[in-house]
């Protein structure tokens, strides 16, 4: 018993022996390092406001970093700036015609057309009666009275340009006479060009004219229009192909020209818009009408 009690005692003894020296490497390595933390805790408040303009320091780098990357963030805006400023291309010149007519609707916040901008409604009808000087001397007559017309509704509208901006504002101002036959050249043209397309009479600038200007000119204007005026409306539909060449490019189907054509039917578009909306030119079209492409 006392054998093994002496055997067990150094058995303990060299556990414990064994133990103290790590307990004194402990001990040494914390006395080592308490007196260095001592002499730091004395050292350290001149290092530890360092340490802290460090820390802010890699605050202001990360700032920085985060500042550069809503800049980074906003860079991929520029490809819609770049897609704003992409010209609109046309495979016509009606698809021209079509978007300045377009861009005369004045609209308010449900989208119901309220007016029309009477600035753009004229350079979208310079633009009409520079496609219509392309059919040549065939469509000189027609040509010369829109042009004429055009001139007297742009003085118009030239004496008070501010009070007359808009189509309403024009109607309350002097003489519509030339704005009225403006609008009626501009849509015996137009339906001429549909004609063309969607009807099989041989003459579309002569069935134009009956379902347009002839309502207009009464049994008294039909009679002074000549024999050679409606040659020439007959000339205007057999020199659409001509026309066609100066006027589209390459790829043209008939399909699309039609489409195209009706839809720059802008004419009756405006006088139907402005008689619900201003009665007071659904009375002004419906009056009298003046002498005949006054």
């Amino acid at each position: 018993m006392g054998n093994c009690q002496a055997t067990e005692v150094p058995s303990a003894e060299e556990v414990v022996v064994t133990t103290p020296p790590k307990s004194k490497d402990d001990q040494e390595e914390t006395s080592t390092r308490s007196p260095a933390p001592s002499m730091e805790v004395d050292s350290t408040p001149p290092p530890a406001p360092e340490v802290v303009a460090a820390v802010p320091e890699v605050d202001a780098a990360a700032g920085d970093a985060t500042a550069s990357a809503p800049a980074e963030a906003d860079a991929p805006a520029e490809p819609a700036a770049e897609a704003e400023v992409k010209p609109v291309v046309h495979e016509t010149r009606f698809g021209v015609l079509l978007e300045k007519f377009n861009a005369c609707k004045i609209r308010d916040a449900s989208g119901t057309i309220t007016d029309i901008d009477m600035a753009k409604f004229f350079e979208a009808c310079d633009l009409y009666r520079d496609m219509l000087s392309k059919l040549g001397s065939a469509a000189g007559m027609v040509l010369n009275d829109i042009t004429s017309n055009l001139k007297k509704a742009q003085v118009v509208y030239e004496e008070a340009p501010a009070d007359r901006a808009t189509f309403s504002g024009y109607l309350k101002g002097g003489s519509v006479v030339g704005c009225t036959w403006l609008l009626r050249g501009v849509d015996f043209f137009l339906t001429m060009v549909y004609l063309m397309f969607t009807s099989n009479t041989g003459s579309p600038g002569v069935e134009a004219y009956k379902q347009t200007l002839m309502q207009y000119h009464g049994w008294a204007g039909e009679a002074e229009i000549s024999v050679a005026e409606f040659r020439s409306f007959h000339r205007i539909g057999e020199t659409g192909t001509n026309f066609w060449d100066l006027m589209f490019l390459e790829g043209r189907r008939k399909e699309e020209l039609c489409i195209k054509a009706s839809q720059t039917r802008v004419p009756r578009w405006v006088k139907h818009c402005v008689s619900l909306e201003l009665p007071c030119f659904a009375a002004w079209e419906n009056a009298p009408p003046p002498y005949a492409g006054g």
